[in-house]
Parts: structure tokens; C-alpha cells; sequence
């Protein structure tokens, strides 16, 4: 299991994603960041059975519509042998400087995670996987899967594996 929280940048073509430190831009997001495909790569050829990546990341508008589009950056998101599990969040400034829940802060999917495995899920089995946490986390978030009613600035999903 891998668990990334920050954001994401694609390339000026859009076709590559990367976690970024900040002050990253698109043109060196590669040089400062960790990219996407490298870290599904690792997780594929990786000597573990099973793996699972939990993400609570952001993307800037540029970022947002290369995830959009299932020809570039896009279909990173959904490799077919790395279950991924975790919320994609629209980033923009706004008039006060940020506007939208940020990875890690309350609201945010890594928060609710916490407090529902902090908790636990009553009548639910000793050994759990996302789908079955996922009911109780979406309910400590009050919103859905992709697209978010009510939220169209985010996804929440569980893709790839029965996981």
C-alpha cells in the first residue's frame, strides 16, 4: 500500500502527471516531483501480491482538464493492475488565496479516512478493504463517487482489482 497526498501537475502536453513539491511548475514538475507513472511502474513490478494506492491529491485547472481527457494523463488514473482508492481535488486561487479543501486538512478524504479507521465501522469484519470502508467514509465526508453530487470539483473512486 502506498498512500500519496499533495498535488498534481501535468506536462505542458498534458500526457504526464507528477506529485509536485511546492513551487513546481509544469515545465519542471519532473525534476521536482515524483511522477505518476513511475509509482504505478514500481507498484506493478514490485514483489507485493496485492497493492493499493490511496490518494488524497489536487490539480490545477491545466492539471484537471489533462486528467479529464482518457488519451493523456487521464488514464494514469486508472491502471488496470494498481487499485487506487482516494479523492482528486480541483485546485484554484481564489480572492483570499485558496479556496477548496486541501489534502491532509479537515474535509478532505485522508482526514476522513483517519477518523473512520481511527473508529472503526461497526459490524464490519476484522479484515477490511476500501469498498467496505468506503460507505463510512463518504459518509464522514457527506458526498459521493465521480462525479461528486454536489461537488463537481472532486472525484472519490476505488478503480482497478476487486480491492
Amino acid at each position: 500500500m502506498v498512500c500519496l497526498v499533495g498535488q498534481l501537475v501535468a506536462d505542458p502536453r498534458g500526457r504526464r502527471v507528477a506529485l509536485v513539491t511546492a513551487g513546481s511548475t509544469p515545465d519542471n514538475a519532473y525534476r521536482r516531483g515524483l511522477a505518476w507513472d513511475w509509482i504505478t511502474s514500481a507498484m506493478v513490478h514490485g514483489e507485493q501480491e496485492e497493492t493499493l494506492l490511496i490518494a488524497d491529491v489536487v490539480a490545477d485547472r491545466d492539471t484537471w482538464a489533462a486528467l479529464q481527457r482518457e488519451d493523456g494523463a487521464g488514464e494514469l488514473l486508472a491502471h488496470s493492475r494498481v487499485p487506487l482508492w482516494g479523492r482528486i481535488g480541483r485546485w484554484s486561487a481564489g480572492r483570499r488565496g485558496r479556496d477548496g479543501v486541501l489534502p491532509g486538512a479537515e474535509g478532505s478524504f485522508s482526514w476522513a479516512l483517519g477518523r473512520v479507521l481511527e473508529h472503526g465501522v461497526p459490524g464490519a469484519p476484522a479484515a477490511v478493504g476500501p469498498l467496505d470502508l468506503q460507505p463510512a467514509v463518504e459518509g464522514q465526508l457527506g458526498w459521493g463517487t465521480r462525479p461528486t453530487p454536489g461537488r463537481p470539483d472532486s472525484w472519490f473512486r476505488v478503480t482497478g482489482g476487486d480491492s
